[in-house]
């Protein structure tokens, strides 16, 4: 793996200049932040990468010049619209809570690093980042945030108070729509004014390098807050939105797969401009966790915070997941009314004029090609299969940015929303290789979130056109608790030998007797998706087992009706 000029830190403080702008009086913190692959610049008003430019780098190399979010909603007839991209100058937040001085010596990074000692002095500082709404793991239940080593063993104990650190390395931070209409750079009509939200951030990564799939990830979870004086904004969508640039700006092509809930880039030729060469990687953006909201089925909608702080569910409730997707080039979201125009590629199938897309004629892709096209949801841009050719493809090269949206949902007062993307890259050994990996490797990051971040991912290994499991694994059943069914997923790797190749996947109440028989069938290396239904059973812990020959795993799961 190259190794960047930075490669023995893990972050430090840049000196930011800001010549001429409205946001100078901002006093902005910066921190760079490298994690294994990948080099990213962050700033505390929630823009990621742009800051310097070419600073989200993977094995040294340009990847992603920026990333950030959007967000709209409604109260009552009124329409907002706001958002944090630098790529297209939209920075409508700023550093700290919405009415307190931007200024604020507190409204800066604070970073978290699993190798540093229990009880050292970030762990201290973490008070300040408490006293701005971070979280904590409150050992004693005392409903304050204290961390003290209460029996002097130098080691964190379960009963003993410690930060909210997810992976190896946490940067956490808050901003706030603050920016008045006047300064939120755009030279556009209508652009907006603050509505009273707040966000507070993470970003959060794993470097062992015993896992190639988290060595390629970062996350970033957003904690999105009205604290304003209305009771709810209604209608509410959130846009995950990045800038790969891949290679020479320009040589990008774009795709969606809503079965993965991700949008992606990817290059169709070779790279001399970064020097990738005959094998430029692909990026992933994937929505992880999406808002909350009520549900009249048997759904249930998931929190996850890692082993430390655990995860949250509630019965009634699902998680949404993305609703729609949108590619645009420079500059291809400015319009008269720029919050009708975020909008409308928010809800999906509409350009940012309003107008309706329609598949056959969508510049940059090749629906005029595919005969009847009415069947392809243009909520979602160009879901197509590059690698097979299939479908609707984006098939002309252009400095894409790519957006994935979720929702609607509510935004009430003091009942924050959260919501996690995960950012992967994967470099296989050409460029439609490199799609089939980063999609291994989001399948990997996603069975990685529903353990709570707590099982890592099953490595791939990388071949012509396909990805093949290394390991024999059954991963945690999703949802769970469940009621009444639930997914079972499991791989058989190719070097797994045994005298019987039948695969079976059982499912045992607590006594030990078998409730059914999923699976009981030769089946070849692959990744494996199992449906089960637990209408007709009671309530209680019921535990799925996958046998193949000597190798044999157990889950728990909880069915709760």
């Amino acid at each position: 793996m190259k190794k960047s000029m930075f490669s023995s830190y893990f972050y430090f403080p840049i000196i930011l200049v800001v010549l001429s702008s409205p946001l100078f009086s901002q006093q902005l913190d910066t921190t760079a932040y490298y994690n294994n692959r990948f080099f990213i610049t962050l700033l505390n008003n929630g823009d990621i990468g742009k800051g310097y430019r070419h600073q989200i780098t993977y094995d040294s190399l340009h990847i992603i010049n920026a990333s950030g979010f959007f967000l709209s909603g409604k109260l009552g007839d009124s329409l907002w619209s706001n958002g944090v991209f630098g790529s297209e100058s939209y920075l409508n937040y700023a550093p700290g809570k919405f009415l307190e001085s931007s200024g604020d010596k507190k409204n800066k990074f604070y970073i978290l690093n699993a190798s540093e000692t229990d009880f050292d002095s970030s762990w201290h500082d973490w008070k300040e980042a408490v006293e701005l709404g971070a979280y904590f793991y409150d050992g004693n239940n005392d409903g304050v945030y204290n961390p003290v080593d209460l029996n002097g063993n130098g080691i964190w104990d379960a009963n003993e108070d410690r930060p909210d650190l997810i992976g190896d390395y946490t940067n956490w931070t808050i901003y706030s729509d603050k920016v008045e209409t006047e300064d939120r750079w755009y030279s556009i009509n209508n652009p907006g004014q603050p509505q009273g939200i707040e966000i507070r951030q993470s970003v959060f990564a794993y470097t062992t390098s015993e896992n190639e799939i988290l060595d390629n990830t970062f996350f970033l979870r957003y904690i999105v807050e009205n604290v304003s004086e209305n009771e709810v904004y209604d209608s509410v969508y959130f846009g995950f939105v990045s800038d790969p640039d891949i290679g020479s700006p320009g040589g990008e092509l774009m795709g969606t797969d809503t079965t993965l809930n991700c949008v992606y880039s990817y290059m169709k030729n070779e790279d001399s401009q970064w020097n990738y060469g005959a094998n430029p990687p692909s990026v992933v953006s994937i929505l992880l966790q999406g808002p909350r909201i009520k549900s009249e089925n048997n759904d249930t909608s998931y929190v996850r915070r890692g082993k430390f702080l655990g995860e949250e569910y509630i019965f009634g409730a699902k998680n949404l997941k993305m609703s729609s997707s949108f590619i645009f080039g420079h500059y291809g979201l400015w319009a008269e009314d720029i919050q009708q125009a975020l909008r409308n590629v928010m809800i999906g199938g509409k350009y940012p004029n309003g107008s309706d897309i329609k598949v056959k004629d969508y510049w940059g892709g090749n629906g005029d090609l595919l005969g009847s096209s009415d069947s392809i949801n243009s909520n979602y841009l160009f879901t197509g299969d590059p690698i097979t050719g299939s479908g609707w493809l984006n098939i002309y090269e252009n400095d894409w940015r790519m957006l994935g949206s979720t929702g609607p949902f509510k935004l009430e007062k003091n009942k924050p929303q959260e919501i996690i993307i995960a950012l992967v890259i994967a470099r296989g050994n050409s460029p439609l290789n490199s799609v089939s990996l980063v999609k291994e490797y989001a399948r990997g990051v996603k069975s990685f979130y529903e353990s709570n971040f707590t099982e890592f991912p099953v490595s791939v290994e990388k071949e012509n056109s396909i990805t093949i499991p290394t390991k024999f694994i059954l991963y945690q059943n999703y949802p769970n608790p469940f009621n009444p069914t639930t997914t079972i997923e499991y791989s058989i790797p190719s070097k797994v030998k045994s005298e019987n190749a039948n695969v079976k996947l059982i499912v045992y109440d607590v006594l030990g007797r078998v409730i059914t028989t999923l699976v009981n069938i030769e089946q070849s290396a692959g990744l494996y998706k199992v449906n089960f239904n637990a209408g007709k059973l009671a309530s209680g812990v019921y535990y799925a087992q996958l046998k193949y020959g000597e190798y044999i795993q157990t889950k728990k799961m909880l069915l709760l009706k």
